[in-house]
């Protein structure tokens, strides 16, 4: 590599955290720059990739936006709950989709994935011993 290295990781938020860093620490090395633009700073893996630089994601991102805020750039599209929303309230309610949606935005916030804020938004209503009224949200999610 030389001086105008320069790696560019797109879905950066599925790289392997440790991967990541070698990539991104090759890059660096060379006098480069790496760009990792991701639909979400935090990792699958819960790693940090920047933890290898005395970094961290939390800390050190140049800029991190909403979700909110980059659907309204309309310059993204929005996830499958949002499109599926309709559809969701016509079968479960309205009260059942606030109740998925705002357990999607509080585990966005506690630095999940997109990914695993979906899964775990849903997977709440399967889980055993869950309640009656979860239970009847998860037959007619089924």
């Amino acid at each position: 590599m030389n001086a105008s290295a320069r790696g560019e990781i797109h879905e950066g938020h599925k790289a392997a955290a440790d991967e990541l860093a070698k990539v991104l620490s090759r890059i660096a090395h060379a006098g480069g720059f790496g760009i990792v633009p991701t639909a979400t700073p935090f990792r699958t893996d819960g790693k940090d990739p920047l933890a290898a630089f005395g970094a961290s994601i939390e800390h050190d991102l140049i800029d991190v936006a909403t979700y909110d805020e980059v659907l309204a750039t309309g310059r993204t599209v929005p996830t499958r709950f949002d499109i599926a929303t309709g559809e969701f309230e016509a079968h479960l309610g309205a009260d059942a989709v606030q109740l998925i949606e705002s357990a999607f935005l509080a585990l966005l916030a506690e630095n999940k994935s997109v990914d695993q804020a979906s899964q775990q938004a849903f997977s709440r209503f399967f889980k055993e011993g869950t309640t009656e009224g979860d239970k009847a949200i998860a037959a007619l999610i089924v």
